[in-house]
């Protein structure tokens, strides 16, 4: 009766429907008179509200590979039923519910470097060369490094001399 109740929207059509399956219920030899549950809809409410609790599922991803003929999801999945049956306190975590397996299809190491080295050529070759000032001197024609301040990475050489002794020391 809890099923017609449920699937009934008043109580006018549960009376309805409740008779059939009184009289059935009576002549299989059971005695009881059913009502009408108005509080049916809070109960449905409440079940909705509730989380339902999720699994925790463990993935195994092999790479893919068409080179390996053996079947690794078949073969890692026995491994865990015969590792780990029933009889093992490990079962609940480890099991066909709870492990999962699924390839991971990875694009080829070589084409992943490829790439990255492309990429890098290719913001190296659309740096320009500074075409606007080379020079931030403020008299141009004074400048010690003929109008090319700006240029990165110098290597700077100064040749010291000594006046008491007159010796020559370079340092780079």
């Amino acid at each position: 009766m809890k099923r017609i109740n449920t699937n009934s929207k008043t109580e006018e059509i549960f009376n309805h429907a409740t008779p059939i399956y009184t009289e059935a219920l009576k002549r299989s030899g059971f005695n009881q008179n059913f009502k009408f549950n108005k509080e049916k809809e809070k109960s449905n409410e409440n079940k909705e509200d509730r989380k339902k609790r999720s699994r925790k599922i463990t993935w195994f991803n092999p790479p893919f590979s068409y080179s390996v003929s053996t079947n690794v999801e078949k073969t890692f999945l026995s491994m865990i039923d015969r590792h780990f049956p029933k009889t093992n306190k490990l079962h609940k975590i480890f099991n066909r519910n709870t492990v999962k397996v699924s390839y991971s299809c990875m694009p080829n190491v070589n084409l992943t470097i490829q790439n990255h080295n492309k990429k890098l050529l290719q913001q190296h070759r659309n740096e320009k060369a500074p075409t606007e000032t080379t020079s931030n001197c403020r008299q141009k024609e004074n400048c010690p490094l003929k109008g090319h301040c700006l240029t990165k990475c110098i290597v700077y050489k100064a040749t010291v001399t000594e006046t008491k002794t007159n010796k020559l020391a370079t340092h780079v």
